[in-house]
């Protein structure tokens, strides 16, 4: 009886570090995000906070938390595209991890800006003014929308292929373009 317990810990382990290599080659994350989530993934299990919750929406969590302990932008929308779960049940369960394995950061807009300047192969030039462009903007604003907008104020990219990488709408890019145009005036 005992020898069964070990074998369902080690299978359950085994099972979770399937599911998230499988997310990471899905979605291309970096060998250090992967340990780190690994590393989460390992603190709950042994606080037992993944009994009763779905894998995919517990490896989605602790991705996008191992992504933001690493500074590596991974936006919770991706996130649950590869991990077939909803948004919400990811972000409910990045919550309940964090509430016990107190992991809290945030990713910068900086990171998000040399993300997206990457995958559009855009220059070093471009780059530094839209981290200068990002350090202008005022106001409450999600990292990933303020980086898309410091691009697109650079000249150098259409809304269309910023809003196709990004993920954000063009008519959520366009609107907060508008509102930041209106702020810097002032």
């Amino acid at each position: 009886m005992k020898w069964l317990g070990v074998k369902g810990y080690a299978k359950s382990l085994r099972n979770a570090l399937e599911a998230l290599n499988a997310v990471a080659n899905n979605l291309d994350i970096p060998y250090q995000v992967r340990k780190e989530a690994l590393k989460i993934h390992k603190k709950a299990f042994f606080k037992k906070l993944t009994r009763g919750r779905k894998t995919e929406a517990l490896i989605g969590a602790c991705l996008y938390i191992a992504s933001k302990e690493t500074d590596y932008p991974l936006s919770i929308k991706n996130l649950s595209n590869a991990c077939s779960t909803s948004v919400k049940e990811i972000a409910r369960n990045e919550r309940f991890i964090n509430r016990f394995v107190k992991t809290r950061k945030q990713i910068t807009t900086a990171s998000f800006i040399s993300k997206f300047c990457h995958t559009l192969k855009l220059d070093e030039t471009t780059l530094t003014q839209a981290i200068r462009n990002s350090k202008k903007i005022k106001g409450n604003m999600r990292n990933d929308v303020k980086a898309a907008v410091s691009i697109y104020l650079t000249g150098t990219v259409s809304i269309r292929k910023l809003s196709s990488v990004t993920g954000i709408s063009r008519g959520h890019l366009g609107k907060k373009t508008k509102e930041i145009c209106f702020l810097m005036k002032r």
